[in-house]
């Protein structure tokens, strides 16, 4: 099988993919295969690339239609219940998210000392807001979503609760069995794999708004020494303004975590060891049909 995943921009929950799948399939894939595996992600939608077979385990849909499945799609197991209706498939192939498999192996020891409270945002929400600056302001430990995996899994363990924009930072912390909040900044957050793997778990946790950052004046093509200087100008002013009410917000979420042991989700034991029975049978099916 060939490997796919989205790998356009660095981001945490995609670069899981090259990080855990080799380590349970070992020679299966193989960079020639005329089969496309698709794993971890919201990757369901019709501009796959094109494939003689498709092998799918974990992967979720969102982003845009889901692609017509046929005799070529082996599907041993998708994200969750949203998903398995989304493409007419028997209840019971909905599993839960690739990434619990991390149960599986020894992790990078935790990173002791600094902040116990983590955020991760979402990695597009990174590109265009001064994370590190605000987590720094907010006492919270930022997790970087284009930090190698091992890095991210050794700052994650060093977390008592998990403040997440990036849904693979709040899958991590369940897994790991770390509370969990999820919040929402700007329209990135995709509401339908939030629900679609929280389903998987027997929850339905609604996202905290957080205040979005963004430049009051905005790049211009060709503009002058002039216009850029005002611009900068003008905007260094609405993120200071900005960034005080975000700040303010984080401290509270923060400081419940830190004040009370209920504080989050946590998805129960039974719930994640039926998804997680789910995921292992369809990923020994995978092994058997596969190689």
């Amino acid at each position: 099988m060939r490997l796919f995943h989205f790998d356009k921009a660095p981001n945490y929950g995609d670069a899981l993919n090259p990080w855990l799948w080799p380590r349970l399939l070992g020679e299966s894939l193989q960079a020639e295969s005329p089969t496309l595996f698709l794993g971890i992600g919201t990757i369901l939608k019709t501009d796959l690339p094109q494939a003689e077979r498709y092998a799918v385990l974990s992967s979720g849909g969102g982003y845009g239609p889901f692609p017509s499945t046929d005799h070529r799609w082996n599907i041993y197991g998708v994200r969750g219940p949203l998903t398995a209706q989304a493409l007419c498939l028997d209840p019971r192939l909905a599993a839960i998210d690739g990434a619990y498999l991390l149960r599986r192996f020894a992790l990078p020891a935790p990173v002791s000392g600094g902040p116990r409270i983590g955020f991760m945002p979402h990695w597009q929400t990174r590109l265009r807001m001064p994370w590190e600056k605000i987590c720094a302001l907010s006492g919270l430990r930022y997790l970087d979503p284009k930090c190698p995996v091992n890095e991210t899994l050794a700052q994650l363990q060093g977390c008592q609760g998990i403040i997440a924009e990036a849904m693979h930072a709040a899958i991590t912390a369940d897994a790991l069995r770390i509370r969990w909040q999820p919040v929402r900044v700007g329209g990135q957050f995709l509401d339908f794999k939030w629900r679609d793997w929280m389903g998987s778990v027997g929850l339905a946790a609604t996202p905290i708004a957080l205040p979005a950052i963004s430049p009051r004046v905005e790049e211009s093509p060709g503009e002058g020494f002039l216009h850029r200087g005002y611009r900068k100008a003008v905007n260094s002013a609405a993120y200071a303004l900005q960034t005080r009410s975000l700040v303010s917000r984080l401290k509270e979420l923060r400081r419940k975590f830190e004040t009370s042991l209920n504080f989050g989700f946590l998805s129960e034991e039974t719930a994640l060891n039926r998804g997680l029975d789910r995921l292992e049978r369809g990923l020994g099916r995978l092994r058997e049909t596969e190689n």
